[in-house]
């Protein structure tokens, strides 16, 4: 009598997590402890620190008997270069990159999502969920919307967001790491770069991680200099530049740039006046 043998289970997905931080210790603490809750247990970390003096290191040490995570520290020139150095450290079948601000969603984040990447067709490179964005002032905000409709809006807009986008390792083989020369947008050129060779796939409604607003890319007085970035990205790629859309949002970065620079003068010239009236002993 034959036995019929079983096909052996399918090997799971093992995702790595990268996370840049440099003096991050008030904040690195949330993000590790969101990556501590989740219920999949196939999870590598990775922290790349820019030599942190403020006690960053000690809390990453703290958290090495914790979780599946490896470090290392020494300067670097921005996130994206120490992102490329935690990349050879990574051997997961995917790779997401975190801010140290940034929260995973929900303890079943990274469960629902290495369910849905089992299923991408062959050759992805990209694909990602939703990302939540959470804002001081204002109703936080989800982002993340199937590729088919937010093809045409690629240039001048950054639609997919790092914090939510699975990377396949051999994206990097295919058109290597991050742009280090860049300091806002080499996310950006890297999945404009990508797109010739596979769509981005969308996992769905899952909401990845929760990016809070504040970071390099988000401040008002840094979005001039993201706006002239992704615009250099777009023009150095051979993308159409939509020129209607660049100068408004070129203005509206400008405006606010100035705006804020005279509220910083005002903002020094009163202090130095209430310092001014203090009476001298």
């Amino acid at each position: 009598m034959s036995v019929i043998k079983k096909a052996p289970a399918p090997k799971p997905i093992k995702i790595s997590i990268i996370i840049a931080t440099y003096n991050a210790a008030d904040v690195l603490p949330g993000c590790l402890d969101s990556i501590k809750a989740q219920t999949y247990p196939h999870l590598e970390v990775i922290v790349a620190d820019g030599a942190s003096t403020d006690g960053t290191l000690d809390i990453v040490r703290e958290y090495e008997g914790k979780l599946n995570l490896r470090w290392m520290s020494e300067p670097d020139k921005n996130m994206f270069e120490a992102w490329n150095k935690a990349l050879t450290k990574a051997s997961g079948d995917w790779i997401l990159f975190l801010g140290s601000d940034d929260r995973l969603h929900h303890p079943e984040s990274m469960a629902r999502a290495a369910e849905r990447l089992a299923d991408v067709p062959a050759g992805t490179l990209l694909a990602y969920g939703q990302v939540r964005h959470v804002r001081p002032t204002r109703k936080a905000k989800l982002v993340g919307r199937p590729f088919n409709e937010i093809r045409h809006k690629m240039t001048p807009y950054m639609l997919i967001h790092h914090q939510g986008v699975f990377h396949s390792p051999a994206l990097f083989e295919i058109v290597g790491k991050f742009d280090s020369d860049l300091v806002c947008a080499s996310d950006y050129k890297l999945l404009l770069q990508s797109l010739p060779y596979a769509d981005p796939v969308f996992l769905g409604d899952i909401v990845i991680t929760d990016f809070h607003h504040g970071g390099l890319s988000t401040r008002r007085v840094d979005r001039l200099a993201l706006r002239l970035e992704t615009r250099r990205v777009v023009k150095e790629l051979g993308y159409p530049i939509p020129w209607n859309e660049w100068w408004w949002r070129l203005t509206k970065a400008a405006v606010w740039f100035v705006l804020l620079r005279l509220a910083s003068q005002r903002g020094r010239m009163k202090i130095r006046q209430n310092c001014s009236s203090i009476p001298k002993d």
